[in-house]
């Protein structure tokens, strides 16, 4: 699909056809980025610290729910220190090198998945060939159509939403409050933003924590008649 689109839209220039424009990748700066230290000033930090904080929360929640998600689909456990751990060296690779706060991605894992990538030896693969194509090939990645990019994401997603599906059909059938919970901060993430939805999702379930806490289940034994040592629940 990538290959026969981008040779479609070098070939039929599709970006600067007379009827609806198709939008392309456009340029790509050719090359690696130099590794540098970064020197913010005090001010800087000031600003950054808060935002900051949120970025790595959020990477952290996103992540250990992309690899949980998957882990669970096909049945691997997934060590959260380690995680936590591979994403610090990540990032601190990232602040030498101007690249975007590092965390995992559920249309790439979804991609990857469907793939039939099976051990982390594909994310190698993939970092060689990106690094491949920004040294020699930018120029005909330019053309690709954002359309087919945007088709292949969807294609990956389809097994991902049938899964979550099936998830919620299972979450209410355990439990209602937990499918509360967890419709309230799928609603808060979908209108508002990742970072309120985090927000309404740990305060609701606080609250349904609080709620368990002061409802604790219990019974009453009562000693079976005409035995000494058999107990049952009368409520």
């Amino acid at each position: 699909v990538v290959v026969l689109s981008t040779a479609a839209g070098a070939l039929g220039d599709l970006g600067a056809s007379p009827g609806p424009a198709v939008h392309l990748l456009g340029p790509v700066p050719p090359g690696l980025p130099a590794l540098s230290l970064p020197t913010p000033a005090l001010h800087e930090v000031r600003v950054l610290l808060a935002p900051s904080l949120v970025i790595a929360l959020m990477t952290y929640v996103v992540s250990m729910s992309v690899s949980k998600s998957f882990g669970r689909r096909f049945g691997y456990d997934v060590n959260n220190d380690q995680e936590l751990v591979a994403l610090g060296a990540a990032n601190l690779l990232g602040a030498v090198s101007c690249g975007y706060p590092a965390a995992a991605s559920m249309s790439r894992t979804a991609i990857a998945a469907e793939a039939g990538a099976a051990s982390p030896l594909h994310g190698l693969v993939t970092a060689a060939a990106a690094s491949a194509v920004l040294m020699f090939c930018t120029s005909w990645v330019a053309t690709l159509p954002l359309a087919a990019l945007a088709a292949i994401v969807v294609m990956a997603f389809k097994s991902l939403l049938l899964d979550g599906f099936a998830e919620c059909q299972k979450t209410w059938r355990a439990s209602c409050s937990c499918f509360v919970v967890w419709q309230i901060a799928f609603w808060a993430t979908l209108t508002q933003d990742v970072t309120r939805g985090l927000a309404c999702a740990v305060a609701a379930d606080m609250l349904h924590l609080v709620y368990k806490t002061t409802r604790p289940s219990h019974s009453v034994l009562g000693r079976v008649e005409g035995s000494e040592h058999m107990y049952c629940n009368f409520r």
